[in-house]
């Protein structure tokens, strides 16, 4: 397996073409990182807030026309993210100079953005739930394949065919999976009292909703759920983790079979958890479920979560991990790897300090951060979504009481989101114009596969090297 700091040294691709450098580490970050986030940030506060104040598909303006529409391109366009630099490993950009290889990248990015988006409207179905239901399905399915297997077992084909078999591949496993467990029929029994005009937005006129249920094994949104942490578990083990421990394995398909199989347990348990903690902790303000018709007047007007009926219990339950665990703690990661590129690990090792730099010490410290900034966003996210529309106004009459709605709209926020841009800007387009620099220095005290390992014969060797910039 090549690890993710020996695709740093030794494959091309995966850097766009860029030369093999030591980055300039004093002058490199965090000045980089927190002008590309502000960037990152901008593009997603000022989309939100076109969304609410713009006309739609899904209704006049507001939350609906972002949690079922306009993220549809952006779920669209983060699957061809990961054709483009995992299954392509760049292939496409690399032959063209800088500036011109983001403006390529971006170019083919909205096209495949296009094609996929009307593809999938007449085969999956409406945008919301079902298509975005299969794009998180696909997203899943797409990222192990290439992080936790390494583009196995096509990594040794020639590119494109490399990156063109795994989309292939990865298109008819998705659709495999989502066929085999995804299951609406939970969803059309609650939605059976909806208003004609939200009924109308949802699903347009002449759809046969019976004809997109694949009758499944599993709820459709517990699916969701689930798949929306399988990849955040999937992130965590492959940029904050680098594999660790799974990368002891040495070989594919051992590593990604069992990093998998450790994303899929630890995601069950998170979830079974959550399905039993969530409900004695939460309270619910039955005052906002009384006045939109959701609960009988006679309630008081605060109960714990585990006061309703359970089927009310699960719901909430998923729209609050969706919301306030699972997508900012992805976007959390992404900061960190994508933007920031380890910074802070790699300034513990100036002058030598290499263990802050080695797993899984340094794993455990990029997830510290990683949940402080989760917390953070969130906290920041949710303020933002009440100051654009009160907590009343987050509902779906008749399906999602208020305010629970906006947890809906933070999932989607963080994950075809601000995570989109996030991977769009800091990577396919390299963060322009930001002077172009070369990635990161890897973890010297971590062993290469089938390699000897990169120790520097001297802290001070390795200060001139990685710190210092050589000539």
């Amino acid at each position: 397996m090549t690890l993710i700091f020996d695709k740093f040294i030794s494959n091309p691709n995966f850097t766009m073409g860029r030369p093999n450098m030591m980055p300039p580490l004093k002058i490199w970050q965090p000045w980089r990182g927190i002008l590309t986030l502000i960037v990152v940030v901008a593009m997603g506060i000022i989309t939100f807030w076109l969304t609410f104040i713009t006309p739609g598909p899904m209704g006049p303006s507001g939350p609906m026309n972002w949690i079922g529409y306009v993220s549809e391109y952006n779920m669209a366009l983060v699957l061809h993210l990961v054709f483009l630099l995992f299954f392509l490993g760049g292939w496409i950009g690399q032959r063209f100079g800088w500036g011109l290889r983001s403006l390529v990248n971006l170019v083919v990015l909205l096209i495949l953005m296009l094609v996929t988006f009307i593809i999938f409207r007449f085969t999956v179905g409406p945008t919301f739930p079902w298509m975005l239901f299969y794009e998180i399905n696909t997203l899943n399915v797409f990222l192990i394949m290439a992080l936790m297997f390494n583009n196995w077992p096509l990594h040794k084909v020639r590119q494109p065919y490399q990156g063109i078999g795994l989309l292939v591949i990865g298109f008819v496993v998705s659709s495999i999976l989502y066929v085999v467990l995804h299951n609406y029929t939970p969803f059309y029994q609650q939605a059976a009292g909806l208003p004609p005009e939200v009924a109308a937005a949802l699903v347009p006129a002449g759809t046969d909703i019976a004809a997109l249920n694949p009758n499944g094994v599993m709820d459709a949104f517990v699916m969701a759920t689930l798949n929306t942490m399988f990849i955040l578990f999937v992130c965590i083990f492959y940029f904050l983790f680098d594999l660790w421990p799974f990368r002891l394995l040495k070989k594919q398909p051992w590593i990604g079979i069992s990093a998998t199989a450790a994303a899929v347990i630890i995601s069950l348990v998170v979830w079974n958890v959550a399905l039993i903690v969530v409900p004695q902790i939460h309270q619910v303000d039955m005052s906002l479920m009384k006045a939109a018709g959701f609960a009988p007047p006679d309630v008081p007007d605060v109960l714990p979560l585990a006061a309703l009926p359970p089927a009310v219990q699960e719901n909430i339950t998923m729209l609050l991990m969706l919301g306030g665990f699972e997508g900012n703690l992805i976007w959390g990661t992404l900061v960190w790897a994508a933007i920031f590129m380890w910074w802070p690990t790699l300034l513990f090792t100036r002058g030598g300090r290499a263990p802050f730099n080695r797993q899984p010490v340094k794993g455990f410290i990029l997830l510290a951060l990683t949940i402080i900034t989760a917390f953070i966003a969130f906290q920041l996210l949710h303020w933002y979504g009440l100051y654009l529309a009160p907590p009343q106004a987050w509902m779906v009459p008749n399906l999602i009481p208020p305010p629970y709605l906006i947890y809906l709209w933070l999932v989607i926020s963080w994950l075809p989101g601000l995570s989109v841009y996030t991977v769009l800007y800091a990577v396919a387009l390299e963060s322009w114009p930001q002077p172009l620099l070369p990635p990161p220095p890897p973890d010297v005290h971590t062993y290469l596969i089938g390699k000897q390992p990169i120790i520097m014969s001297s802290k001070e060797e390795l200060k001139n090297r990685y710190v210092r910039m050589e000539g």
